[in-house]
């Protein structure tokens, strides 16, 4: 079927029939959700990641500051 908006923009438009909408939002619902844990699960790696990085970082600055104070007393 093609309507015409009051653009004037022609639009196609498939009719759908006997579509189980109920079904089709809980599978929606369902996908949204997934989506949303896979956005978690990275942002956590994320975070976890950040948080390795900081402990190294962390440790090679107290090497760096233990060596530092061994050349000075020497």
């Amino acid at each position: 079927m093609i309507r015409i908006n009051r653009y004037d923009i022609i639009i196609y438009v498939r009719e759908v029939r006997n579509m189980d909408w109920d079904l089709t939002e809980k599978v929606l619902r369902n996908l949204a959700y997934i989506v949303a844990m896979v956005v978690g699960i990275i942002n956590a790696k994320k975070a976890l990641n950040d948080i390795k990085d900081r402990k190294e970082k962390k440790k090679e600055e107290e090497i760096e500051k233990r060596l530092a104070r061994k050349t000075r007393r020497k």
